[in-house]
């Protein structure tokens, strides 16, 4: 991920690592969805260079996540 942030002209410094939820917060999910969204294209990168990693979510997936981040960012506490 740095790699792929790196080469897309990202200082070496602010390079940022993908987060993940934690069960008992419900806002560590968007967080975490925030936080892809940020970084969709270095870890479209990543997936593209092996075939037996997952799939990267589709175009319209990306737009429902970017929704759903809009409608619960004014719930975050």
């Amino acid at each position: 991920m740095r790699n792929a942030q790196l080469t897309n002209n990202i200082a070496e410094g602010n390079t940022k690592e993908l987060i993940l939820d934690v069960k008992t917060r419900w806002n560590s999910t968007v967080h975490m969805i925030e936080r892809f969204l940020e970084l969709w294209k270095p870890v479209a990168e990543v997936l593209m260079d092996d075939a037996s990693d997952p799939q990267m979510p589709s175009a319209s997936d990306i737009e429902v996540l970017k929704q759903l981040v809009n409608l619960l960012r004014p719930l975050n506490l």
